[in-house]
């Protein structure tokens, strides 16, 4: 997060930011799917308060003011 949008957007006068994340889980995906193993490591809520902690986290290092938002792109 901070690599990705603090270090690389975030500068000057621009200090907050959102870091958006598409959360996929389908049905569709055979169990060998990549897509499918790494999404099944944490579902919809995990990945929201992950992604929370991290903002929180990076807004604390004083450097930006970053948001995360999950969005739940499940079929």
């Amino acid at each position: 997060m901070k690599e990705q949008l603090v270090d690389r957007y975030l500068g000057g006068d621009h200090r907050q930011g959102i870091y958006a994340v598409a959360y996929f889980d389908s049905p569709d995906w055979g169990e060998d799917t990549a897509g499918r193993r790494r999404c099944r490591r944490r579902d919809l809520e995990a990945n929201r308060d992950l992604f929370a902690r991290q903002a929180e986290e990076v807004t604390l290092e004083g450097d930006a003011e970053v948001s995360a938002f999950v969005l739940d792109c499940s079929v």
